[in-house]
Formats: C-alpha cells, structure tokens, sequence
C-alpha cells in the first residue's frame, strides 16, 4: 500500500489486507493474459469468479461514470486486487475468498446490521461510513444492503468537497489495464462459457424509457448485450473490425460510442453510435484507455495504458478507424470528453 493511500483512522485491519508496498506487484501483473491466468487459476468455479469479476465491473463503471480519471485497479501477482477511487481504497478482493466494500449512507436505504459491517472512517469521504469484510457467499446474500451503499461511497470518494470530479489518483501508475481488459471480456461469456453480462442487466434492469413495442424493446435490450439488429448493421457496415479488419465474428463487439446507459432508444440502436471493434480495443475503447480523433486516428490516454501495455496489447498511435461517417463526430467528440483526452 502506498503512503499516499488514505487509510482509515483506527482501522488496524485495513492495513493487513493488502501487502505493505506496491513494489510486490511484478512487472506484468497486468498483461491480459496473466490476468486471465491468475483470475483462472484461483477462482477455478466460473460463478465465483462472475460473481468477483462482476462486482468489480459494476463499480469501475460507476466510478468511471462520475470522474473518469480519478480510479485504478491494481492487481497483485496473489490474486489480490484493489479498486482505488481518489486516495481510498473502495474495493478490496483479498485470498482468493473475501470481500472488503467500503459503504457509506445511500439515501433512502436501511442502516446496515450485522457483524459483518464494522464502522470506519476516512478523512475526505463524509460521515457516515461502514466497510463490509466477508467471504463471496456472505457477500452475495447481503448485496442488496452493499450497493447503493458502496455506490454512494464510490460517488463521495470520486468528488470534491465542492462536488467536482476528482481529477485524478495517486495510484494510477499501478493500474492493471490488463485485468480490466480481461474481465470484461469473462463476462462477456468469451473466457469459460456463456456467464451474463452483470454491467448490460444493471443497465437495463434500470432503464425507465425503453420502448413499449415489444419488437422494439428487444431490439434494444439486445443492443446493449451487443447482439441483435445493432451487431448486424455494424457487420455490414464494416465486415470486420473498423480498425484491424478482423472478421472472426468470435473476436467482434459491437461497441457504443455513447454509453447505451446515456443514450436514447434512437440512439441505442443507431450505427452512428457504433464501432465494430475487436476485444481488446472495444474493453479499451469503453473504459477510456483509447479513443478516436475526428479523421479516425486513435488516441492513447497515456496516464491509463502505459507504453508496455499498449505494445503488449499491438496498440499504436499508427492505427485509426478504416472510415468515420459524419454522424460519428459528435458521438466521437463525447467520447473524449468524457475520458479526458480534450
């Protein structure tokens, strides 16, 4: 752990979760492929690791919601890893077996009960504040008190005391772009089977305005999985990846450019909000490692993908989208501005 961590006051625990510097972390814990050995190896039961993974996800894509450049994910050779918003530690997955959430009062919800939900305090995130420490299955049937808490701590650790973006976190030079790479492609159903994709359920789960024409409605459910008419007018469009022109459709996603979360139904299920991209740019391109300027040229957020993941990973400033449509500009302008390239 770092000395720029914040650590909470008389919390001896957090100290002994994870291991005392950053310097244990090898040189290539966050290569794709020893992510996905690690994550193999120690959590061999496909649910768990869903389960693991997908909580990890959820709160990368929360945190990236609300300040895009103030969270990284650093994952030790042990299979430990930790979700860093601003200075804290919000996210701890420790010994292949527990969970350490930290929690904070999410309007409207219940106070948290029970021995598993020890108080604790940090210095930048407002009172109240709790920390969950359990094992996956402990985890899994007390979820329903976890979220909207960890997301309330999550949206307090990414903000100000005057309510701006964080702009940035002492960690991200530990940031293991390669088990985010990974993850999102596990859940993806790509590595070990068809395992759902948590993130797509949530988003829809919350959506109030998809269409009421159920031909429709699907459709657009569809297009968040990725699949359906959306992944089929970009296959035309395209015949492979925009920017490789990969055409094994195993190896195609059928990317929003502006988050199917923030769009409208038009939107959603129009190309001009779509890249067909291969895996690993498409998990690039959506968590803001990568973007594309207006004439197609990519983009590398150097503070997010350092130069040896990018090589590791083949990507290069020399590669760019083989054509931009004219309804990609706005769509692709949104883009970087939400993930600080501009």
């Amino acid at each position: 752990m770092s000395e720029s961590s914040e650590l909470p006051s008389g919390d001896r625990r957090s100290r002994s979760v994870m291991p005392a510097t950053e310097s244990s972390l090898a040189s290539d814990a966050d290569k794709f492929d020893v992510a996905r050995r690690i994550m193999s190896d120690l959590l061999p039961d496909l649910r768990q690791r869903a389960v693991v993974l997908g909580q990890l996800m959820k709160s990368v894509d929360f945190a990236n919601t609300v300040a895009p450049n103030a969270w990284a994910v650093t994952l030790f050779p042990d299979g430990d890893f930790r979700l860093n918003v601003g200075q804290v530690e919000t996210l701890i997955f420790h010994n292949c077996r527990f969970f350490r959430v930290l929690l904070a009062g999410a309007a409207g919800t219940p106070p948290l009960v029970g021995e598993r939900f020890v108080a604790c305090h940090y210095k930048s995130v407002p009172e109240p504040q709790c920390e969950f420490f359990g094992s996956i299955e402990e985890f899994e049937s007390s979820k329903d008190q976890i979220q909207p808490n960890h997301m309330e701590f999550i949206r307090l650790a990414a903000t100000t005391k005057s309510r701006e973006p964080r702009a940035g976190t002492p960690h991200a030079h530990s940031h293991s772009a390669g088990l985010i790479a990974y993850a999102t492609e596990f859940l993806r159903g790509i590595d070990g089977g068809a395992v759902d994709a948590w993130t797509a359920d949530d988003d829809i789960t919350r959506a109030t305005d998809l269409p009421d024409d159920e031909t429709e409605r699907k459709a657009v459910i569809a297009a968040r999985r990725g699949q359906g008419r959306f992944r089929d007018e970009l296959l035309r469009e395209w015949g492979g990846c925009a920017v490789t022109e990969c055409s094994n459709g195993a190896l195609l996603r059928a990317s929003h450019i502006k988050p199917w979360r923030d769009s409208n139904n038009r939107e959603r299920l129009s190309p001009d909000n779509g890249l067909l991209l291969s895996a690993h740019l498409d998990a690039a391109f959506d968590r803001g490692l990568i973007s594309f300027a207006d004439d197609g040229c990519l983009l590398i957020h150097s503070d997010r993908l350092s130069e040896d993941d990018a090589r590791a990973l083949g990507i290069h400033a020399g590669l760019r989208l083989r054509r931009v449509r004219p309804g990609h500009a706005s769509n692709l302008a949104a883009h970087r501005k939400r993930h600080g390239f501009e």
